[in-house]
């Protein structure tokens, strides 16, 4: 899978068409038209700045850099031309398309830029924006949203032209962890607790009646019910975030006294799994969070993946290897050949394959629904997989060392 690539150390990939581009951390970017089995270095991006993203529009390739600004490459990466012209600053940290519109955000001194040329100019659309730390960048309907480190989240209605920030009062000054849209309802879990926004971010009103816990994770929604992931538990809300509830029975304290503290959840099998880490792992409940199971096989477990494989849960933990349900996580059953195996980071589905990524095991592969795994390491350069993604017909894997592996056949 390396052949032709002297960087072994990959940032980031991209796929565009039958083109995969590889971003490695000191020759620049690469080019594979063949899955990854040979690579061609790419004119224009030898010895470039390392690249933190790709975004692509039709047939046009963009990778924003640190340090070297954006490159677009428009004849499949034959070759590259800068296009900077209108940026203040060449640390670009992210890059994403909305229609033909390119956005870029940059870390200080400058903040947004637009471009709805493919690059050839940029316009610094930070206006109102006082904070130009710019993390992150999201589109929602017709309207941009940008969060920031430190000074929450700001919005535009008008291409990032001009920035509102929430009205005095009820406004976000913190890091913003997370957002989930109900309907009209846009909500940002932050540092400092939950906000809403029903008017797609103009205002903001601070909903933390009966959430105790100020940092919120993550959110998910599930019917009529919205449900925060703290640091003291779950929380629910029957109406868009009035008021929480604390719905913790059945998750067992950290400590005595100390409610232990849930880090993603997601909904599937008829219910909503919560995610606590150390030490218990995975809970479920079926009942929209009035009661919360976990089966004590899991029990000091820290479950680092999930994944859903027809009627089937797995759950990949740090010390136990591999658990199953057929339940929707009511009960829980340790897996033959993956019990004690090494930390499992990462499952990946293909077709009715599981294939669960270890570090220091390598990869295994059942194709029975988890009854018997064996080994698929032929070819790998070691046994510590980081990442894995499939295309439906090729399975990629990328490992510590920065090493990129494909198999057309399974593993």
């Amino acid at each position: 899978m390396n052949n032709g690539l002297t960087d072994t150390s990959v940032r980031t990939l991209c796929v565009s068409g039958s083109n995969l581009y590889a971003a490695t951390d000191s020759d620049g970017v690469f080019l594979s038209t063949d899955n990854g089995s040979h690579w061609t270095v790419l004119l224009g991006m030898t010895n470039a700045d390392p690249v933190n993203a790709f975004a692509v529009i039709g047939q046009d390739v963009f990778a924003a850099t640190i340090g070297g600004g954006i490159f677009r490459t428009t004849n499949n990466g034959v070759n590259w031309s800068t296009v900077n012209n209108g940026l203040l600053t060449n640390t670009v940290y992210a890059l994403i398309s909305k229609g033909t519109d390119l956005y870029a955000s940059t870390y200080a001194n400058g903040g947004v830029y637009h471009s709805t040329d493919s690059g050839a100019t940029w316009i610094n659309v930070s206006q109102g924006l006082t904070s130009t730390y710019v993390n992150a960048l999201v589109s929602s309907g017709n309207y941009l949203f940008a969060g920031t480190y430190g000074y929450g989240v700001w919005r535009s209605a008008n291409n990032g032209r001009n920035w509102s920030f929430p009205d005095t009062g009820n406004v976000i000054t913190s890091y913003v962890y997370c957002f989930a849209v109900v309907g009209t309802n846009l909500f940002a879990g932050t540092q400092y607790g939950m906000y809403r926004s029903g008017d797609n971010g103009v205002s903001w009103k601070a909903i933390n009646d009966g959430l105790s816990d100020s940092t919120v994770y993550g959110l998910q929604v599930m019917g009529k019910y919205l449900f925060a992931a703290t640091a003291h538990g779950v929380y629910r809300s029957s109406n868009n975030g009035e008021a929480w509830e604390q719905m913790n029975n059945g998750i067992y304290p950290f400590y005595a006294g100390l409610t232990q503290a849930v880090v993603f959840l997601t909904a599937g099998a008829g219910g909503i799994f919560a995610g606590t880490g150390i030490p218990d792992g995975v809970y479920f409940s079926k009942n929209d969070g009035d009661t919360w199971l976990v089966d004590t096989v899991l029990n000091h477990n820290t479950v680092y993946a999930l994944a859903v494989a027809g009627n089937s849960l797995f759950a990949g933990t740090d010390t136990g290897g591999v658990y199953r349900s057929i339940d929707g996580g009511k009960t829980w059953n340790p897996l033959l050949g993956m019990t004690n195996a090494y930390p499992v980071y990462t499952f990946g589905v293909l077709g009715t394959d599981v294939f669960a990524a270890t570090n220091g095991g390598g990869i295994f592969h059942t194709s029975d629904n988890g009854t018997s795994w064996i080994p698929s390491n032929n070819g790998l350069s070691n046994s510590q997989v980081s990442s894995f993604t499939s295309d439906g017909v090729n399975i990629f894997v990328g490992m510590n060392d920065g090493t990129v592996f494909r198999s057309g056949d399974k593993g």
